[in-house]
């Protein structure tokens, strides 16, 4: 029998995936306001980036960090930051990754979570005539959301830093220190989805 596990194994790319890097990086101070452009950001294991308004004050839920690619934006006519997120790289593969698959990027490993779903004020923020229309059209090209499940020696990420995809005896390693203690230490956690912008 096949278990979910194996589906989601088998969708990882079997061939070595090309490292992409950090384009760019932003904060959002407040909810709805321009976003900041930084060069870098302090990794939160379980919570997410420092100083964003994101970041969770539950532990270990999946929405910590909007992460999207630069091809995405360009083919919609959109620039870094336009969506919201957090942290744009020049990694074409990123979107076609299943959930659960395993990034690092800096001092820090994000667990892809899912695709964000978007919402209709994103457009409104946008001044797109029809924010209806926008929204459908962002459909599993508005990013990933991803969990911070391991972060090294400061966690910073820094624009121009490596991405690249860790494969499964890499993941099993991962999963299997940080976060699963920082979890007991904390206590049961509910988690839920939420909305990035």
């Amino acid at each position: 029998m096949t278990t979910k596990s194996d589906r989601r194994a088998a969708s990882i790319p079997s061939a070595p995936v090309k490292p992409g890097k950090v384009a760019a990086m932003f904060l959002c101070v407040k909810r709805a306001a321009p976003l900041r452009q930084i060069q870098q950001a302090r990794a939160l294991l379980g919570y997410g980036l420092e100083g964003d308004v994101h970041t969770k004050r539950r532990l270990d839920a999946p929405n910590q960090v909007l992460v999207i690619d630069t091809a995405s934006l360009a083919a919609q006519g959109l620039k870094p930051g336009d969506l919201r997120e957090q942290i744009t790289v020049d990694f074409p593969p990123l979107h076609g990754l299943p959930a659960g698959s395993l990034l690092r990027i800096g001092n820090a490993v994000l667990q892809i979570s899912g695709h964000c779903v978007p919402c209709t004020h994103i457009g409104d923020l946008l001044q797109m005539p029809d924010s209806a229309a926008f929204k459908k059209s962002l459909e599993k090209r508005r990013g990933m959301l991803c969990a911070i499940v391991s972060v090294d020696g400061d966690g910073l990420v820094r624009v121009s830093d490596k991405v690249e995809l860790l494969h499964r005896e890499t993941e099993k390693a991962v999963i299997s220190t940080q976060l699963p203690q920082l979890c007991q230490n904390a206590g049961t956690v509910t988690v839920r989805e939420g909305c990035t912008s």
